[in-house]
Protein backbone atom coordinates (compact mmCIF):
# COMPACT_ATOMS: atom_id res chain seq x y z
CA UNK A 1 0.00 0.00 0.00
CA UNK A 2 2.82 2.41 0.69
CA UNK A 3 4.37 2.03 -2.20
CA UNK A 4 0.97 2.31 -4.02
CA UNK A 5 1.11 5.76 -2.48
CA UNK A 6 4.72 6.51 -3.21
CA UNK A 7 4.01 5.75 -6.78
CA UNK A 8 1.09 7.94 -7.16
CA UNK A 9 2.55 10.77 -5.53
CA UNK A 10 5.91 10.52 -7.45
CA UNK A 11 3.39 10.49 -10.76
CA UNK A 12 1.98 13.62 -10.02
CA UNK A 13 4.83 15.08 -8.25
CA UNK A 14 6.35 14.44 -11.17
CA UNK A 15 3.19 16.31 -13.25
CA UNK A 16 3.51 19.20 -11.28
CA UNK A 17 6.80 19.79 -12.06
CA UNK A 18 6.27 19.35 -15.11
CA UNK A 19 3.25 21.60 -15.89
CA UNK A 20 5.43 24.43 -13.24
CA UNK A 21 8.69 24.01 -16.05
CA UNK A 22 6.57 24.54 -18.82
CA UNK A 23 4.60 27.96 -17.43
CA UNK A 24 7.97 29.19 -16.32
CA UNK A 25 9.83 28.43 -20.11
CA UNK A 26 6.64 29.85 -21.85
CA UNK A 27 6.42 32.88 -19.35
CA UNK A 28 9.98 33.77 -20.36
CA UNK A 29 9.88 33.35 -24.01
CA UNK A 30 6.10 34.77 -24.54
CA UNK A 31 6.66 37.96 -22.84
CA UNK A 32 10.49 37.99 -24.41
CA UNK A 33 8.21 39.29 -27.72
CA UNK A 34 5.19 40.39 -26.55
CA UNK A 35 6.14 42.70 -23.76
CA UNK A 36 3.06 42.40 -21.78
CA UNK A 37 3.00 40.40 -18.32
CA UNK A 38 -1.16 39.75 -18.65
CA UNK A 39 -0.84 38.71 -22.23
CA UNK A 40 2.05 36.51 -21.46
CA UNK A 41 0.68 34.82 -18.32
CA UNK A 42 -2.46 33.95 -19.80
CA UNK A 43 -1.13 32.56 -22.83
CA UNK A 44 1.33 30.56 -20.51
CA UNK A 45 -1.52 28.93 -18.54
CA UNK A 46 -2.91 27.86 -21.84
CA UNK A 47 0.06 26.08 -22.91
CA UNK A 48 0.40 24.91 -19.72
CA UNK A 49 -3.48 23.13 -19.58
CA UNK A 50 -2.84 21.76 -23.44
CA UNK A 51 0.85 20.40 -22.50
CA UNK A 52 -0.63 18.55 -19.04
CA UNK A 53 -3.57 17.58 -21.26
CA UNK A 54 -1.19 15.98 -23.66
CA UNK A 55 0.79 14.80 -21.45
CA UNK A 56 -1.78 12.64 -19.33
CA UNK A 57 -2.90 10.97 -22.91
CA UNK A 58 0.50 10.26 -24.21
CA UNK A 59 1.55 9.02 -21.15
CA UNK A 60 -1.36 6.34 -20.65
CA UNK A 61 -0.60 4.91 -24.51
CA UNK A 62 2.73 4.89 -23.57
CA UNK A 63 2.43 2.97 -20.73
CA UNK A 64 0.78 0.27 -22.58
CA UNK A 65 3.11 -0.15 -25.20
CA UNK A 66 6.18 0.12 -22.45
CA UNK A 67 4.84 -2.39 -20.23
CA UNK A 68 4.19 -5.29 -23.48
CA UNK A 69 7.30 -4.84 -24.93
CA UNK A 70 9.19 -4.19 -21.29
CA UNK A 71 7.84 -7.65 -20.74
CA UNK A 72 8.82 -9.13 -24.29
CA UNK A 73 12.25 -7.84 -24.03
CA UNK A 74 12.20 -9.82 -20.61
CA UNK A 75 10.64 -12.86 -21.71
CA UNK A 76 13.41 -12.57 -24.88
CA UNK A 77 16.57 -12.02 -22.39
CA UNK A 78 15.82 -14.46 -20.15
CA UNK A 79 15.07 -16.79 -22.83
CA UNK A 80 18.67 -15.98 -24.34
CA UNK A 81 20.41 -16.46 -21.55
CA UNK A 82 18.90 -19.86 -20.77
CA UNK A 83 19.69 -21.27 -24.39
CA UNK A 84 23.24 -19.90 -24.25
CA UNK A 85 23.96 -20.79 -20.66
CA UNK A 86 21.97 -23.81 -19.95
CA UNK A 87 22.38 -27.57 -20.42
CA UNK A 88 22.20 -29.46 -23.00
CA UNK A 89 19.81 -32.19 -21.64
CA UNK A 90 17.69 -29.02 -20.30
CA UNK A 91 17.29 -27.37 -23.24
CA UNK A 92 16.76 -30.45 -25.54
CA UNK A 93 13.88 -30.94 -22.94
CA UNK A 94 12.46 -27.56 -22.87
CA UNK A 95 12.75 -27.76 -27.13
CA UNK A 96 11.08 -31.21 -27.27
CA UNK A 97 8.16 -29.81 -25.04
CA UNK A 98 7.57 -26.93 -26.88
CA UNK A 99 7.54 -28.24 -30.77
CA UNK A 100 6.43 -31.78 -29.77
CA UNK A 101 9.57 -33.64 -31.14
CA UNK A 102 9.00 -37.17 -29.55
CA UNK A 103 11.30 -39.98 -30.14
CA UNK A 104 15.00 -37.94 -30.69
CA UNK A 105 17.92 -39.74 -30.88
CA UNK A 106 20.87 -37.97 -29.58
CA UNK A 107 23.79 -38.93 -32.25
CA UNK A 108 27.90 -38.35 -31.06
CA UNK A 109 27.37 -34.61 -30.74
CA UNK A 110 24.99 -32.76 -28.15
CA UNK A 111 23.73 -30.37 -30.01
CA UNK A 112 22.29 -33.02 -32.55
CA UNK A 113 19.25 -35.60 -32.53
CA UNK A 114 17.69 -37.70 -34.96
CA UNK A 115 13.58 -38.37 -35.45
CA UNK A 116 13.89 -41.16 -37.78
CA UNK A 117 10.28 -41.52 -37.77
CA UNK A 118 10.04 -38.63 -39.51
CA UNK A 119 13.05 -38.32 -40.88
CA UNK A 120 14.24 -35.28 -39.63
CA UNK A 121 17.83 -33.89 -38.46
CA UNK A 122 17.00 -31.97 -35.56
CA UNK A 123 19.90 -29.52 -34.42
CA UNK A 124 20.37 -27.17 -31.22
CA UNK A 125 22.66 -24.26 -32.17
CA UNK A 126 22.65 -22.53 -29.04
CA UNK A 127 26.94 -22.11 -28.65
CA UNK A 128 26.75 -18.80 -29.71
CA UNK A 129 24.24 -15.99 -30.47
CA UNK A 130 24.22 -15.55 -34.54
CA UNK A 131 24.75 -18.76 -36.22
CA UNK A 132 26.64 -17.96 -39.41
CA UNK A 133 27.32 -19.93 -43.12
CA UNK A 134 29.60 -21.66 -41.71
CA UNK A 135 27.18 -22.66 -39.07
CA UNK A 136 25.03 -23.82 -42.34
CA UNK A 137 27.79 -25.63 -43.83
CA UNK A 138 28.48 -28.00 -40.90
CA UNK A 139 24.89 -28.71 -40.46
CA UNK A 140 24.68 -29.74 -44.25
CA UNK A 141 28.35 -32.04 -43.63
CA UNK A 142 26.44 -33.80 -40.58
CA UNK A 143 22.81 -34.42 -41.59
CA UNK A 144 21.11 -38.08 -42.04
CA UNK A 145 18.15 -36.66 -43.65
CA UNK A 146 17.05 -34.34 -46.23
CA UNK A 147 15.21 -32.58 -43.76
CA UNK A 148 16.70 -30.02 -41.10
CA UNK A 149 14.88 -28.28 -38.04
CA UNK A 150 18.00 -25.70 -36.77
CA UNK A 151 16.86 -24.03 -33.83
CA UNK A 152 18.66 -20.83 -32.65
CA UNK A 153 18.76 -17.62 -31.10
CA UNK A 154 19.79 -15.42 -33.92
CA UNK A 155 20.86 -16.31 -37.39
CA UNK A 156 22.34 -14.70 -40.90
CA UNK A 157 20.29 -15.74 -43.77
CA UNK A 158 22.03 -18.03 -46.38
CA UNK A 159 20.79 -18.92 -49.73
CA UNK A 160 23.59 -21.79 -49.76
CA UNK A 161 21.21 -24.62 -49.00
CA UNK A 162 20.87 -28.05 -51.48
CA UNK A 163 17.94 -27.92 -53.31
CA UNK A 164 17.87 -31.53 -52.44
CA UNK A 165 17.12 -30.22 -48.53
CA UNK A 166 14.06 -28.70 -46.52
CA UNK A 167 15.50 -26.16 -43.79
CA UNK A 168 13.29 -24.95 -41.17
CA UNK A 169 15.02 -22.34 -38.87
CA UNK A 170 13.18 -21.33 -35.49
CA UNK A 171 14.78 -18.54 -34.17
CA UNK A 172 14.46 -17.00 -30.30
CA UNK A 173 11.12 -15.31 -31.29
CA UNK A 174 9.35 -18.64 -32.79
CA UNK A 175 11.03 -20.71 -29.58
CA UNK A 176 9.37 -17.66 -27.03
CA UNK A 177 5.86 -17.92 -28.95
CA UNK A 178 5.95 -21.71 -28.68
CA UNK A 179 7.02 -21.76 -24.74
CA UNK A 180 4.25 -19.57 -24.56
CA UNK A 181 1.31 -21.22 -26.31
CA UNK A 182 2.28 -24.19 -24.94
CA UNK A 183 2.49 -22.95 -21.09
CA UNK A 184 5.99 -23.18 -20.21
CA UNK A 185 7.71 -21.92 -17.90
CA UNK A 186 11.65 -21.84 -18.16
CA UNK A 187 14.12 -21.72 -15.36
CA UNK A 188 14.88 -17.98 -14.61
CA UNK A 189 17.85 -18.95 -12.08
CA UNK A 190 20.43 -17.53 -14.65
CA UNK A 191 22.33 -14.27 -13.17
CA UNK A 192 25.24 -12.90 -15.29
CA UNK A 193 27.95 -10.34 -14.02
CA UNK A 194 27.22 -6.86 -15.40
CA UNK A 195 30.33 -5.74 -16.92
CA UNK A 196 31.60 -2.16 -16.51
CA UNK A 197 29.89 1.09 -17.68
CA UNK A 198 31.65 3.31 -20.49
CA UNK A 199 33.32 6.47 -19.21
CA UNK A 200 31.57 8.28 -21.48
CA UNK A 201 28.00 7.44 -19.87
CA UNK A 202 29.69 7.11 -16.30
CA UNK A 203 29.70 10.90 -16.53
CA UNK A 204 26.97 11.35 -18.32
CA UNK A 205 24.90 9.32 -15.85
CA UNK A 206 26.47 11.47 -13.19
CA UNK A 207 25.49 14.89 -14.87
CA UNK A 208 22.23 13.65 -16.07
CA UNK A 209 21.21 11.70 -12.80
CA UNK A 210 17.85 12.50 -11.15
CA UNK A 211 19.57 14.24 -7.88
CA UNK A 212 20.62 16.67 -10.17
CA UNK A 213 17.13 17.66 -11.01
CA UNK A 214 16.35 20.15 -8.47
CA UNK A 215 19.62 22.12 -8.72
CA UNK A 216 19.30 22.50 -12.40
CA UNK A 217 15.76 23.44 -11.57
CA UNK A 218 16.54 26.20 -9.19
CA UNK A 219 19.13 27.72 -10.75
CA UNK A 220 17.29 28.06 -14.07
CA UNK A 221 14.52 29.49 -11.97
CA UNK A 222 17.46 31.99 -10.30
CA UNK A 223 18.63 32.96 -13.70
CA UNK A 224 15.32 33.51 -15.37
CA UNK A 225 14.34 35.98 -11.91
CA UNK A 226 17.84 37.64 -12.71
CA UNK A 227 17.19 38.05 -15.96
CA UNK A 228 14.16 40.85 -15.21
CA UNK A 229 17.24 42.68 -12.78
CA UNK A 230 20.07 42.87 -15.86
CA UNK A 231 20.82 43.97 -19.36
CA UNK A 232 22.03 41.14 -20.65
CA UNK A 233 18.64 39.21 -20.11
CA UNK A 234 18.62 37.12 -23.18
CA UNK A 235 21.58 35.30 -22.01
CA UNK A 236 20.42 34.82 -18.69
CA UNK A 237 16.69 33.97 -20.40
CA UNK A 238 18.51 31.46 -22.84
CA UNK A 239 20.90 29.56 -19.60
CA UNK A 240 17.64 29.62 -17.64
CA UNK A 241 15.49 27.63 -20.08
CA UNK A 242 18.77 25.11 -21.24
CA UNK A 243 18.95 24.32 -17.61
CA UNK A 244 15.23 24.04 -16.93
CA UNK A 245 15.27 21.76 -19.71
CA UNK A 246 18.22 19.89 -18.44
CA UNK A 247 15.97 19.56 -14.68
CA UNK A 248 13.37 17.72 -16.72
CA UNK A 249 15.40 15.70 -18.61
CA UNK A 250 17.59 14.58 -15.65
CA UNK A 251 14.49 14.34 -13.87
CA UNK A 252 12.56 11.74 -16.49
CA UNK A 253 15.52 9.62 -18.33
CA UNK A 254 15.81 6.22 -17.76
CA UNK A 255 18.86 6.24 -19.88
CA UNK A 256 21.37 7.36 -17.27
CA UNK A 257 19.60 6.65 -14.08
Amino acid sequence: MINIQQSKFSKISNLIFLTITTFSISFVWINFYIKNIKYSFISSIIISLCFFTIYLVFQFFKNKIYLKADNLTRQLDNLKNYLLYSNYNDIIETISKAYQLDNLTKTNNNYHYIDSINQKDIYLLFDKEIITEEDFILVQKSKIYNNIEVYCIHYTPTKNILKTVSLNIQSIEQINQALNKNNINIKNDIELSKTAKYKVKEVFSIILNRSKSRSYCLWGFILIILSLFTTYYLYYNIVGSILLLLSIYSRFNKRFN
